[in-house]
This record gives structure tokens, sequence and C-alpha cells, in this order.
């Protein structure tokens, strides 16, 4: 009998879903234009949300490495992280990578990138999220659902 793995067995590393929505963004804009924000502000804007986005993320993956536990989808959970940004969201580092997503949708101009975060939000959430909290609700029990009733998944 085959032993289940000890990882929330996703497939795909979620910041590959942030480039291939990217990605068709870019791909929409050579087919039909649409921009959205002009000159100064557009720097501005993403400067904060990329610098936003990363800096969140880093934060996050520096908590983890500290709690010495996976933070790759492929890792064994040792232990939820409740502390920092982990107060206020289950998914920190997922709020992290829409913050890049919408800076790089202003720094190139683009608002179907812009646009393409909402779906990008829903597949994160079918394709990572839910297969994560499966993960670490059968691992952690009532510790993990206790966390689930305090914080909210995103912000």
């Amino acid at each position: 009998m085959d032993a289940k793995p000890d990882n929330p067995r996703t497939r795909v590393p979620p910041p590959l879903f942030v480039l291939v929505f990217v990605l068709i963004g870019l791909g929409l804009q050579w087919v039909h234009p649409l921009y959205f924000v002009p000159g100064h502000l557009r720097l501005i804007l993403s400067i904060l949300l990329i610098g936003g986005g990363l800096a969140v993320t880093i934060s996050c993956a520096v908590k983890f490495k500290r709690a010495k536990t996976g933070i790759k989808p492929w890792e064994a959970t040792t232990r939820i992280i409740a502390t920092g940004l982990y107060r206020f969201s289950r998914n920190p580092i997922y709020c992290g990578f829409i913050l890049v997503g919408l800076g790089i949708a202003f720094a190139v101009n683009n608002l179907w990138i812009a646009l393409l975060q909402i779906p990008l939000i829903f597949a994160l959430d079918k394709f990572i999220i839910q297969k994560e909290e499966i993960y670490l609700e059968e691992k952690f029990g009532e510790e993990y659902r206790a966390y689930k009733k305090k914080v909210r998944r995103w912000v």
C-alpha cells in the first residue's frame, strides 16, 4: 500500500501561475491593446506594487526558513506559521504574487494583466490553496481548523 506523500500534492509551482497569466495578458495586449494609466503615476504605482509584493513574499519566505518548514508545494510542512503577516492572511505569499502581477500591469501599462489578476486568484484558490488547506487540516487537525477560524484566507 502506498503511503500518502507528506505535502499538498500540488504539481505546478504557484509562481508559474502568475507568469502564465502575465503572458496571457501580454498576448491579449498584442491582439487588442488596452492601456489604463498615463505617465509618472504608472511608474510610481508599479514600483510600489512590485516592491510591496516582493517584500511580502520575501518576508514570508524568511518566516518559513526560520521555522524550518517547507515553502515549496512538494515539501512537507512541519508547523503552522501564525505570526507576522500570517496573523492577517492565511495566504500572504499569494497576496504578494497578486501585488506583483498588478505592478507588472502598471509597469507595462496593460489593463489585460490587471484584469487577469481576478481569474488568477480563482486559479490559485482552486489548484493550489484548496489542496494546501486539505493537507494542513489532515496533518494538523484542530490546530489548523482553529487558525482558519481566526484568520481570513486572503486579507
